[in-house]
């Protein structure tokens, strides 16, 4: 529990929903170069970082993958709640373990409309799009930041 009340994304949870969050995580390991989750996949599950690190790849138009960032502790990775193949490719860059939890169950504690309602402010922000490039990336630093 003391971990994930530490989590940017859960600070947005009421108090009373972090036992239902807890009960929902799946305690879940992979070894070093496992790939978790793979570009296109439909419908992959959240995974949230206990311990280890992740390199995420993405690949363009068949060309080879490339490394656009590296999560660890505390970072998170997968289904946000939203419809959609995934966009990376996530592999264990050490020994890892993750929190678990299904579509489902990220929906039922309403994490997706959390994060969608912040994000889309965020995009559609006129003012903000003048001082900064709103990607992705930048979308969800903020959204980590605000919750």
């Amino acid at each position: 529990m003391q971990f994930l009340e530490q989590v940017p994304l859960f600070k947005c949870l009421p108090k009373d929903q972090h036992p239902n969050l807890a009960a929902a995580c799946v305690l879940t390991e992979f070894e070093k170069g496992r790939t978790v989750i793979k570009q296109n996949d439909p419908e992959p599950e959240f995974f949230l970082i206990k311990t280890g690190e992740v390199v995420v790849n993405v690949s363009k138009g068949g060309a080879a993958a490339t490394q656009v960032a590296k999560l660890k502790a505390g970072d998170y990775f997968g289904d946000d709640g939203r419809e959609g193949a995934m966009a990376a490719t996530i592999i264990a860059e050490s020994e890892l373990v993750t929190f678990k939890i299904t579509r489902n169950k990220f929906r039922e504690l309403g994490l997706d409309k959390n994060l969608q309602s912040i994000a889309d402010a965020l995009r559609k922000n006129e003012n903000l799009q003048t001082m900064v490039v709103m990607d992705e990336s930048r979308v969800k630093q903020i959204v980590d930041v605000a919750c």
